[in-house]
């Protein structure tokens, strides 16, 4: 260890981070990964609403259909969950909604990288 860390040892503590994963159990107590109990064909949703409705009851109404939603932003009108393709296709159905469309992920990359696109 460098001699000026003597002066601040508290600054250079070294952290464990330990990663904890939920864990289920089945009928038959077998172990089971969490993961593997969410639906493989599920995708990220992003609902664009009509305002021709309140916001609350068209994220009830998408919830019924089978949405799992995961934000409701009321000041850009839109609706973010997890569903189906099967389930994607009733949600263009409920009353107040402009538009269903796959989230899609976005890397700027790191702060120092000479292209971020």
């Amino acid at each position: 260890m460098p001699a000026h860390w003597n002066h601040h040892p508290h600054r250079y503590n070294r952290w464990i981070v330990v990663l904890c994963l939920p864990v289920v159990f089945a009928a038959d107590n077998q172990l089971l990964n969490h993961s593997s109990t969410t639906m493989a064909n599920d995708k990220k949703w992003v609902i664009t609403l009509s305002n021709q409705r309140p916001i609350s009851d068209v994220s009830k109404d998408l919830t019924k259909v089978g949405l799992t939603v995961d934000q409701v932003l009321a000041e850009i009108g839109c609706v973010t969950g997890t569903a189906s393709d099967d389930v994607a296709k009733k949600l263009r159905s409920v009353p107040g909604v402009a538009d269903v469309s796959p989230e899609h992920n976005i890397d700027i990359g790191p702060p120092d990288a000479e292209i971020t696109w």
